[in-house]
C-alpha cells in the first residue's frame, strides 16, 4: 500500500483518435459512467492537493496503443483500467498491495470500444457503446466472460441491492436489467424510463443508487427516479423529477450518491459544466452554484464521484472541486493534466485511500491521485 501512495512521473506521448460517434457526447467527449461506492458520511481533510500517478502501462512493450482511457472501476483491492486503441478494446488491473499494473490484454469476448467501466456488487462490468451491445464481466478483473446480450450501447450502470439486479442504461432511453450478467439482459423500452428520441439526446448517460432509489439521467438535461426497477415482474415507469433546473438542450454526464444526497454533473449546448443535487431521493433537483468557481467556465464536466464524505468533480479543462452537500463547492488548482485536457473518469476513495481521476493531455494519457 505505501508503495501505491508515492507519487511517480506520467508520461506517455499518445496520438489522439476520435471515438466512434455513438460513444461521443454533444461535443465530441467521450461520456463516461461512473464509480459510485463510497456512501461514508464521515468527513476528513478534503482532497485539496493532487499529484501524478503511478503510470498506466499503456501503450505496453506489446506494441498496443491505446488512444484514450474509457474507464476505471475499484473493488476496493484491484482497479480495472480499460482503454481502446480504436479496434480492440483493452484493461489492465493495478494491485494496491504490490503496486504492480498488469501488461494491457484483450478483453475477451467483448469487440466494441468499452463504453464505461464499473464495480457492481460482486463484479467488475464494462460495457459497450454500440448497437447489439455485449459487455464483459469479471469478478477479480483479470479473468473476463462475455456478458449475456445487452442488444445496445449503454453508459450508466448500476446495482440495486433490494432487488438483486444488475441495470444498465444508454442508447435510445432504453435500459435492461439481469439478476447475473452472465445471462441476457431484459430490455426496458423508453416508454418506462420516460426518455424519449434517438440519438444523445435520448441518451441515458448515467446512473447511481442510494437510500433505496435508482436515479438516472442523460441527454435534454432529464432526471429520472425509481424505488424499483420491477413490479410483479414487470417493468415499472420511472418518475421524471419533479424540480429540475436542467432545459432541454443540456447533458448529465455523472451521478454520485453519498451523505444522503444525489449529484448530477454536466454541461449544457455551449459546453459549460452544471452541477445539480437533490436530498430527497431525486425527486427535485437545486443549481449548485460554481460560477464563481473555475471548474465548469469553459468545459464540460464527465467526472464525478463520492468518497470519504466528499464528492469530487472534474472537468475537460483540469479544474477540480470538492462538495460534502452537493450545494457548496470549493475549487481546487491543479496543474497535473495539461491543456487541452480531456478528464473522463474518475475513481472514488474506497480502493486505494484515495482519489484518482484520468483522462489524457497534449502529452498523452494521464493519471492524478489526491490523497
Amino acid at each position: 500500500m505505501k508503495k501505491f501512495l508515492k507519487s511517480a512521473a506520467l508520461i506517455a506521448v499518445l496520438a489522439f483518435v476520435a471515438c466512434e460517434q455513438a460513444e461521443l457526447g454533444p461535443a465530441g467527449e467521450f461520456l463516461p459512467g461512473i464509480a459510485n461506492l463510497n456512501t461514508v458520511k464521515g468527513i476528513t481533510a478534503p482532497p485539496t492537493t493532487w499529484t501524478q500517478f503511478t503510470p498506466l502501462p499503456f501503450p505496453s512493450s506489446s506494441g498496443v496503443t491505446v488512444d484514450m482511457v474509457r474507464g476505471l472501476a475499484t473493488d476496493g483491492t484491484f482497479l480495472v483500467a480499460t482503454g481502446s486503441d480504436g479496434t480492440y478494446p483493452y484493461a489492465t488491473r493495478y494491485d494496491t498491495v504490490s503496486g504492480v499494473w498488469t501488461t494491457p490484454f484483450i478483453i475477451p469476448g467483448f469487440t466494441v470500444n468499452p463504453g464505461a467501466a464499473h464495480f457492481l456488487n460482486a463484479y467488475f462490468l464494462i460495457t459497450g457503446g454500440t448497437t447489439s451491445s455485449y459487455g464483459a464481466y469479471s469478478k477479480d478483473g483479470l479473468s473476463w466472460a462475455q456478458t449475456g446480450l445487452i442488444g445496445f450501447g449503454t453508459k450508466a450502470g448500476v446495482y440495486g441491492p433490494a432487488e438483486q439486479l444488475y441495470v444498465v442504461a444508454g442508447q435510445n432511453g432504453q435500459a435492461a436489467y439481469t439478476y447475473d450478467p452472465g445471462q441476457p439482459f431484459t430490455t426496458i423500452p423508453q416508454i418506462y424510463t420516460g426518455w424519449s428520441g434517438t440519438g444523445s439526446t435520448a441518451y441515458i448517460n448515467a446512473g447511481a443508487y442510494g437510500n433505496g432509489v435508482y436515479v438516472f439521467g442523460g441527454g435534454s438535461g432529464r432526471l429520472a427516479w425509481t424505488a424499483t426497477i420491477l413490479s410483479g415482474g414487470q417493468p415499472v415507469s420511472w418518475t421524471t423529477a419533479s424540480t429540475n433546473p436542467l432545459g432541454s438542450t443540456d447533458f448529465v454526464n455523472a451521478i454520485a450518491y453519498g451523505n444522503e444526497t444525489f449529484v448530477a454533473a454536466g454541461n449544457t449546448a455551449n459546453d459549460t459544466g452544471i452541477i445539480v443535487y437533490s436530498p430527497d431521493n431525486g425527486v427535485t433537483w437545486n443549481t449548485a452554484n460554481i460560477r464563481s468557481l473555475a471548474i465548469g467556465q469553459n468545459a464540460g464536466i464527465f467526472a464525478l464521484t463520492f468518497g470519504n464524505g466528499y464528492f469530487v468533480a472534474s472537468d475537460n479543462d483540469d479544474n477540480f472541486a470538492y462538495s460534502n452537500d452537493g450545494a457548496t463547492w470549493t475549487g481546487i488548482t491543479s496543474t497535473v493534466f495539461k491543456n487541452p485536457s480531456r478528464i473522463n473518469v474518475a475513481v472514488c476513495y474506497d480502493a486505494v485511500n484515495a482519489f484518482l481521476v484520468a483522462g489524457q493531455d497534449a502529452s498523452g494519457l494521464q493519471a492524478a491521485i489526491s490523497k
